[in-house]
């Protein structure tokens, strides 16, 4: 059955759509009148097609149910912005995956000069869609770049940090602690039915400078390593987050 993300539409027994997605229901899925579709926000509404033409999508919605598709942790992923479409791809999977909140960096040895909100917008549409492909009820938030700096200066005066059990960076110049031995050792600090949270930072290209590390620490995060290979950035970071998906499970309800 279809889905499709419409933001501000829970609730509601008619939902009009328009000329985007009706190309998309009408032309790419070859959808009619008629025809079943899922509507998501927040919660999960399952209706049908009333009216379907080029411009405009009328769903008829007839209930709502509450649900909830997820990993057993929270997680807030600080990623160095890559370049072109490495980024496009990591923000594609890191929704996928099922993180909650994805907050672009800028730090010492990013390439890429960032656009403002036309990138933004771009990475914004990216989330929607996965969410909408992979049946999430919701996108993950996307905050704006910021330097790594004001993002550690955000979680010692925010609330971003508050009963964080996980704060994790993935360096290629940790030899001692194991991104596996690590996770081991803080389920045993956290009870079954406990949904974890985590913040990931994860570095560019060239990866993290000393002295970022040195920061990282500092705000206590754990560098870990991800074995004797070194990866790509983007690979690294979809790397990481499946093996927190797949060590804390995943909830179907």
């Amino acid at each position: 059955m279809a889905r499709i993300y419409v933001a501000g539409s829970r609730g509601k027994k008619e939902i009009v759509l328009g000329k985007r997605d009706a190309h998309y229901l009408k032309d790419v899925l070859r959808m009619k009148n008629g025809d079943r579709v899922i509507v998501l926000d927040g919660d999960e509404g399952e209706g049908y097609i009333e009216d379907i033409s080029r411009n405009h999508v009328n769903i008829a919605v007839t209930k709502w149910k509450k649900i909830e598709r997820g990993i057993g942790l929270s997680i807030v992923l600080g990623q160095s912005i890559l370049k072109g479409e490495k980024m496009d791809m990591v923000i594609e999977k890191a929704t996928e995956i099922g993180v909650d909140s994805i907050i672009p960096l800028i730090t010492e040895r990013v390439i890429p000069r960032y656009s403002g909100n036309e990138k933004k917008r771009r990475w914004e549409r990216i989330t929607s869609e996965a969410a909408r492909l992979c049946g999430r009820p919701v996108p993950p938030k996307l905050s704006a770049p910021v330097t790594l700096g004001d993002f550690l200066k955000t979680l010692r005066h925010g609330p971003g940090d508050e009963g964080c059990s996980l704060k994790i960076v993935p360096w290629e110049e940790e030899k001692e602690l194991m991104l596996s031995d690590l996770l081991i050792k803080n389920m045993g600090a956290n009870p079954a039915s406990h949904v974890v949270q985590g913040i990931v930072v994860m570095g560019p290209e060239g990866g993290f400078s000393e002295g970022e590390v040195i920061l990282l620490r500092k705000a206590g995060f754990k560098t870990v390593s991800l074995g004797s290979l070194i990866l790509r950035s983007e690979t690294a970071t979809i790397y990481t987050l499946s093996c927190l998906a797949g060590f804390y499970g995943s909830k179907y309800e």
